[in-house]
């Protein structure tokens, strides 16, 4: 059906018309001439002096649902005709753009609408990761390791040099008693002992440096997955409506 009808609003008297797609004792809703739900009486509005006429044109509601799809593709179904209803949960939050008032939500349910203006929330991917701080420690202690062997092995051939000097003046000297006391100064005198080798300390460290760093690279490639930011897709479902046969 066509309807006619007028709606006044105080001293205000306007005439409309549309066809009717769903009647009940509060209220009209209608599609207009512009292709755009209406619903009548508005808020402080009175309508009156309705006016049916037949149009021969058949209607019915088109079910269906929608799984997974990305905003632009739901943006093309949506435009795709008339919704009488129309349900929309996202895999994360978003943001609803209704008459300039932009709102947050993940779940959105209308009725007989018009317009949808959806946006992607902008969500930080920055990864949050610490590495071992075992790792800094480890190679101080290595650091310390060579810088005492460097110490002892400086302290090592400068005790050496002079040992083979003692012993070397001893054996080129020609006065007898000046020898003597050489002798006697050598044999108290000791030859002196290499330093241990800290190698295999420093060699350890680094082997578990090195598993240390083999454990950090699996965390870091779990954060950074853990802050990838998944796609924005969208599932719910949907009445279309059809006229004669066809989406309006």
């Amino acid at each position: 059906m066509n309807v006619s009808f007028t709606i006044q609003h105080g001293s205000d008297i306007d005439e409309y018309t549309g066809l009717c797609i769903a009647v009940s004792s509060e209220n009209v809703q209608i599609l207009n001439e512009h292709n755009q739900f209406k619903s009548y009486p508005q808020e402080g509005q009175l309508i009156k002096d309705i006016y049916p006429e037949h149009t021969y044109k058949t209607y019915g509601f088109e079910m269906g649902s929608f799984h997974n799809i990305s905003l632009d593709s739901l943006n093309r179904l949506f435009t795709s005709g008339k919704f009488t209803t129309f349900d929309v949960h996202g895999s994360r939050g978003f943001i609803l753009n209704a008459n300039g008032i932009k709102k947050k939500t993940s779940t959105l349910k209308l009725e007989y609408p018009n317009q949808l203006f959806l946006e992607e929330i902008v969500v930080d991917s920055k990864i949050s990761f610490i590495s071992n701080p075992q790792i800094k420690t480890k190679r101080e202690q290595i650091e310390l390791y060579r810088t005492i062997q460097r110490d002892k092995e400086s302290d090592y051939e400068r005790e050496k040099r002079e040992y083979e000097t003692l012993k070397e003046a001893m054996a080129n000297e020609l006065d007898e008693i000046q020898k003597e006391l050489l002798m006697i100064q050598f044999s108290k005198a000791k030859s002196p002992t290499p330093p241990i080798d800290s190698q295999d300390k420093i060699s350890r460290l680094e082997s578990e440096i090195r598993q240390l760093k083999s454990e950090d690279q699996i965390k870091h490639r779990q954060a950074t997955k853990n802050a990838e930011v998944k796609p924005l897709t969208f599932s719910g479902s949907y009445t279309r409506l059809i006229i004669n046969g066809h989406n309006v």
